[in-house]
C-alpha cells in the first residue's frame, strides 16, 4: 500500500529547499548560540575570579555548575514547549533574543553583582538549551524533500565552525582586545 502522505517532493533544488525551510537563519542561530554558550563555559569562571574579590578559583568553577543545571532546566522546559512551536526557525530566532540583553549585562562584569552575572549566564544556558532542542527537531522538515541528511550535515558543519570560533577566535579576540 502506497502512503501518499509520506510522498517525497524532489522537484525543488537544494538551494530552494534551504531557502524555503529557512536553513540560513538556523545556521546564524546555531553559530550565535553555540559560540556564546561555549565561550561562557570556557570563560565564566575566569571572569568571576578575576573581577570579583570574593570569588576564589574553586568557587568560580563551582558557579559554572549553576549554568549546567540551568541548561538542564532549559531542556526540560523546551521538551514541553517544543511541541507547541509551529515554526522552528522563528522559535530559534526568538530563543536567541533574550540572550542578547543578558550578554550585554555580562559585558559589565565586575560592576554588576555576582548574583546578576550568574542569573544572566543561566538565562543564556536556558535559551541555548531551548535553541538546541528546536535545532534537533528542525531537520525533520527536510524529510518531505528527501534532504534531511543533507540539512543535518550542513547544520553539523555550522556547529563545528562555531566550536572553532569559540575555541580559537574568541580567546584570540579577548587576549588582544582585553
Amino acid at each position: 500500500i502506497k502512503n501518499e502522505a509520506n510522498k517525497v517532493d524532489y522537484s525543488l533544488s537544494t538551494k530552494e529547499v534551504f531557502l524555503k525551510c529557512g536553513l540560513y537563519f538556523v545556521i546564524v542561530s546555531a553559530l550565535f548560540s553555540t559560540v556564546t554558550t561555549q565561550s561562557q563555559k570556557t570563560f565564566a569562571s575566569i571572569m568571576f575570579v578575576e573581577n570579583y574579590n570574593d570569588v576564589s578559583s574553586s568557587l568560580g568553577n563551582t558557579l559554572t555548575i549553576v549554568f549546567l543545571i540551568a541548561g538542564l532546566v532549559g531542556t526540560l522546559l523546551a521538551g514541553k514547549l517544543c511541541k507547541s512551536v509551529k515554526n522552528q526557525v522563528v522559535g530559534m530566532m526568538l530563543s536567541i533574543a533574550p540572550m542578547i540583553p543578558a550578554l550585554i549585562v555580562c559585558s559589565f562584569v565586575g560592576s554588576v553583582p555576582i548574583v546578576g552575572m550568574v542569573s544572566c549566564f543561566s538565562l543564556v544556558a536556558v535559551c541555548e538549551a531551548f535553541n538546541g532542542l528546536l535545532r534537533t527537531r528542525y531537520t525533520m522538515a527536510f524529510a518531505k524533500f528527501g534532504k534531511s541528511g543533507l540539512a543535518s550535515g550542513v547544520l553539523n558543519s555550522a556547529m563545528s565552525v562555531s566550536f572553532v570560533i569559540a575555541s580559537y577566535i574568541v580567546p584570540l579576540l579577548i587576549e588582544n582586545l582585553g
